[in-house]
């Protein structure tokens, strides 16, 4: 009989001890934030948008973002009290319009017994996002036609014109060819880097900047093919560091010489 009551008592002890560890809580809150990149490329004048979403066993009574510069001071930007359980929304950054310097963004949610959670993301900003012109063209040396471009202007020139405006043109050996000499100089003196791996959708000023610095500087550009990439710096609006990113779109080359240009897009 007692060695009947004392297997009783273990079994119901067995019983309490699980049902008290199925009703085990989380004292913190657990957050999950999207983009789950813990990095985050970004760009001036900008929004990046989060997903936010909070569980709590306990209900939150904060829910605050904070930002902070590399050695700088953390400020609060967003704040507000969720008062339930758990936690949905969409909160959106919007960058400064002049922005270079990664910036680290803080949320953290805080229930009523004073537990929280923080999780970080760092926005990695890429300066300002470069505006595209497409449709441009380039008239060869050859065709009778402006056969010169200026990038500042966007517009064709005379192959006469001065060389400060001529930023690019075609060049050709042979005045008598009917073929495209697929060749550019820069009487300007722009200097030229090849890129095709280059992000050109994303292309910013920082980026641009970048990818020039990292690549082969070029006085002249030869056997120019559809998709090549050109980061170009135009020297003569030193001291100040002006790129442009050109995509050749398209090549004609077609009977005589008269319709013969290049197309492509620009972004600046």
């Amino acid at each position: 009989m007692q060695t009947r009551n004392l297997n009783l008592f273990f079994f119901v002890s067995l019983i309490i001890a699980f049902t008290a560890c199925g009703e085990k809580t989380n004292d913190k809150p657990i957050v999950k934030i999207f983009p789950e990149n813990k990095e985050i490329d970004a760009f001036a004048g900008e929004k990046t948008v989060f997903n936010i979403q909070v569980f709590s066993d306990f209900k939150l009574t904060q829910l605050i973002v904070t930002q902070k510069f590399s050695g700088g001071q953390e400020t609060v930007i967003f704040d507000t009290t969720p008062g339930v359980l758990n936690f949905n929304m969409q909160w959106a950054f919007f960058a400064p319009s002049e922005i270079e310097e990664d910036l680290y963004l803080y949320f953290k949610a805080i229930n009523e017994n004073g537990f929280q959670t923080t999780i970080g993301r760092k926005l990695i900003f890429k300066g300002k996002r470069l505006q595209e012109f497409t449709g441009l063209k380039l008239n060869s040396a050859n065709s009778g036609n402006p056969a010169a471009f200026n990038f500042s202007t966007l517009q064709q020139v005379a192959a006469s014109a001065d060389s400060m405006l001529r930023d690019i043109q075609e060049y050709q050996s042979d005045t008598a060819s009917t073929a495209l000499a697929k060749k550019w100089v820069s009487p300007s003196n722009c200097q030229f880097v090849k890129f095709n791996s280059f992000d050109y959708s994303n292309a910013s000023g920082t980026t641009a900047r970048d990818a020039y610095n990292a690549g082969i500087k070029l006085t002249e550009i030869a056997n120019i093919e559809i998709n090549d990439i050109y980061i170009v710096k135009l020297l003569r609006l030193a001291p100040d560091d002006v790129y442009t990113v050109v995509k050749i779109t398209n090549i004609i080359d077609a009977e005589g010489k008269a319709n013969d240009f290049y197309e492509f897009a620009v972004k600046k």
